[in-house]
């Protein structure tokens, strides 16, 4: 019965985390265009209110393999730079990026926002690990691991 528990709310644990995920930014240090979006991006805090994270695949070899494993997942062959991807969506070079960032709709909240503070709080509520029913499945989990490691004993 404690292992059907455990399944259950391991489960109902994987099903609920929320489907979100930072856009990913390779670039490298050597290319022009790169520089060029990364100085518009930070002019207009698209970082922050696209929760983009930047990859410098020149110098680091880790980013380098993951710009390998990304390209090779979206069947993207092309191997430039810079290169947005967002999800299961690829979007190379640095006025399609503009454009493609430019059309995501954003929240009523962030389009009234002032602050880079208030973004940041926004984004903070969207944290999964500050979800109410996520933390009850955690800690029914942990109970109920807990509990079946016990009885094993």
């Amino acid at each position: 019965m404690i292992k059907k528990i455990f399944l259950f709310t391991f489960l109902l644990l994987i099903f609920n985390t929320t489907a979100y995920a930072e856009m990913m930014l390779f670039t490298s240090e050597k290319c022009s265009h790169c520089l060029e979006l990364k100085d518009y991006l930070s002019a207009n805090d698209l970082y922050n209110l696209n929760d983009i994270k930047e990859y410098e695949i020149y110098q680091n070899k880790n980013n380098q393999e993951l710009y390998l494993k990304k390209s090779k997942e979206l069947n993207y062959t092309a191997g430039g730079v810079p290169l947005l991807i967002d999800g299961n969506n690829y979007v190379e070079g640095n006025n399609p990026i503009r454009e493609y960032l430019a059309n995501i709709p954003q929240t009523e909240i962030q389009k009234t926002t002032i602050g880079k503070q208030d973004v940041k709080n926004i984004k903070e509520s969207n944290d999964v690990t500050k979800n109410p029913i996520t933390l009850v499945l955690i800690s029914t989990a942990a109970i109920g691991l807990f509990v079946f490691l016990k009885k094993r004993n």
